[in-house]
């Protein structure tokens, strides 16, 4: 995860992030319970997400797809792995995230 939050956001927020990041980690150390960090772009290859595609306009990086239609297609694939669960664009990430590291743990 990069230190930036967008555009809006405080400092304060990237603190808050990696505070409460910091804090799961030691309380996972604590409990002895074993983790994997894994980064966006590895666990979106594994489960077939498609990244958003991007080109330069001058010096600024331009998304082809909105952060609204990304997550949106994130949600997509959540449901049909899971069509009786209500998936929301809230749960997709954690959701795909957990079956990622289900497919990890069977190899």
């Amino acid at each position: 995860v990069s230190g930036y939050i967008g555009e809006g956001h405080p400092g304060s927020r990237m603190f808050s992030f990696g505070h409460n990041y910091g804090s799961l980690r030691m309380a996972l150390i604590c409990a002895n319970l074993p983790f994997v960090e894994i980064r966006p772009q590895e666990w979106q290859k594994i489960m077939g997400i498609i990244p958003r595609k991007s080109h330069k306009d001058g010096k600024k990086k331009v998304y082809d797809e909105t952060t609204s239609q990304f997550k949106n297609r994130m949600k997509s694939k959540a449901q049909k792995l899971f069509p009786s669960n209500k998936i929301t664009l809230s749960t997709s990430d954690s959701i795909l995230i957990a079956q990622c590291c289900s497919i990890l743990r069977r190899s």
